[in-house]
Parts: C-alpha cells; structure tokens; sequence
C-alpha cells in the first residue's frame, strides 16, 4: 500500500496523530536561531527552566518531574561528579534501565562538562566490560536497582556512585 496521494506524501493515520501533537503551540514553523543551535545542551536546557520552571519536564508512571525539579537534580549530580573528579572531559558511564534517572544524569554529566556512555543492564557483562574499558571511564553512575551489577563489571579504576544515596547537602543552583 503506497502511501503516496497526487504526488504527495501521506503519513499513517497514527503517526499523522502524533505528528499533529509535535509542533510549536501557534502552529507555526519555528526557526532556530544560530546563537540558539551553537549553544551547549546544558545552556539550552537552563534557559527552557527559566521559561517554564513548572511545566512537566518528564513523567514515567506515577515519577515525574517538572523542569525546576529536573534542572536541581541534574545540578546535584553534576556537583558531586566536579566534586569526585574536578573539572575536565572525561567519560562518565551511566548504568541505568530506561527512565527518568538515565535522563538527570544525562544533563548531571553534560552540565560537570564530562562525555557519558550510556549503558543497559540488559546488555551482556562481557559486552559492559568491554565498553567501559574502550571508552576509559573514569566514573560509573548507577542507582538501587542497578548497583548490584558495579560488582561484576570489575570497574577497578573508576569510582561508582548511587544517583538515590547522594548527599542531600550538595548545591543545586547552576553550576
């Protein structure tokens, strides 16, 4: 079944619905500054905060957080990441299954200026083992349920934390 009308491209009448959801509120094409593409993804996500500090940022099941609540959180890791490894690039692997914690240490790793490999449980050790040792990581991130596996990934050079157990007293403003 072509999805070709006249010439012109129709979309699934399901992804034609999502679609419809995926545009600016006014309906109109919005162009993208330059300063705005040539900024760091941090910067960016730090100017969407100031302009919807309450609207939903992210929501998996009953967890969500709005974007105040996300920017906090991330900047909570980032500091105990500067504060673990200091300034500079370095890779950070994030051990996490999909959701909400693998998206705050994303913006946590971005915003200490470290590179991060993000990385399954559901991939196999050896497979683990071997990235970790390719991408020289120098910091594993995990939480409760995937910290049992620091054991068997043997990550002798790099430190590991739990995103759930991290000291509450750390800063949360912008870094």
């Amino acid at each position: 079944m072509s999805n070709l009308t006249a010439g012109v491209f129709q979309f699934a009448p399901e992804h034609q619905a999502v679609r419809d959801k995926c545009h600016h509120p006014s309906k109109t094409f919005v162009e993208f500054l330059r300063a705005d593409v040539e900024t760091s993804i941090p910067a960016r996500f730090e100017k969407i905060v100031r302009m919807f500090p309450d609207r939903l940022a992210v929501k998996m099941g009953v967890r969500e957080f709005n974007y105040t609540q996300l920017n906090m959180a991330a900047n909570r890791i980032a500091r105990a990441i500067l504060k673990a490894r200091g300034p500079g690039n370095e890779s950070v692997a994030l051990l996490f299954e999909h959701g909400i914690d693998g998206i705050v240490a994303i913006l946590g790793v971005l915003k200490a200026g470290k590179s991060y490999v993000y990385l399954s449980p559901s991939i196999p050790v050896e497979r683990c083992r071997f990235i970790l040792r390719d991408a020289d990581v120098v910091m594993l991130i995990v939480n409760h349920r995937t910290a049992p596996l620091i054991g068997e990934l043997q990550v002798d050079n790099a430190a590991a934390f739990n995103i759930e157990t991290l000291d509450r007293e750390l800063a949360t403003d912008n870094l």
